[in-house]
């Protein structure tokens, strides 16, 4: 990670577990909320055409999804800009996927609250 990005990143977590788990663990530990922008979430067209051959909801799909490499980065909102210059510099996708609230601590889009994801050991481990 570039020292630029470390020095405006307010909090830095991989999103390996799925956006909407991560983010609503970012939440839990910072005390913070987050509310995502739906027309911002990025959901590719093989990604929309998977789902739709199966009959399933590809942003939801797109939220839950893990085991790939990014990050969530939250920052100020005077410094947001920095960031996204520092990784279109290092040749680094990066986009602003929402923004962070003063709480409860939950993740939340269009109104309603995340799932918490994909609950890893559980005795019934599905999507929460």
């Amino acid at each position: 990670c570039s020292p630029l990005i470390g020095e405006y990143a307010t909090a830095m977590m991989d999103v390996s577990d799925g956006i909407s788990k991560d983010l609503n663990t970012l939440c839990a530990a910072s005390g913070a909320g987050a509310r995502l922008e739906k027309e911002l979430i990025p959901v590719w067209e093989p990604l929309k055409e998977y789902c739709r051959d199966r009959g399933e909801d590809p942003l939801r799909t797109a939220l839950a999804g893990g085991e790939d490499y990014g990050l969530l980065v939250t920052a100020a909102p005077e410094d947001c800009g920095r960031i996204e210059a520092v990784m279109r510099e290092q040749g680094v996708p990066c986009r602003r996927l929402g923004t962070m609230t003063c709480g409860p601590a939950k993740a939340e889009m269009d109104g309603k609250p995340l799932p918490e994801g994909w609950q890893h050991f559980t005795e019934d481990s599905s999507w929460n």
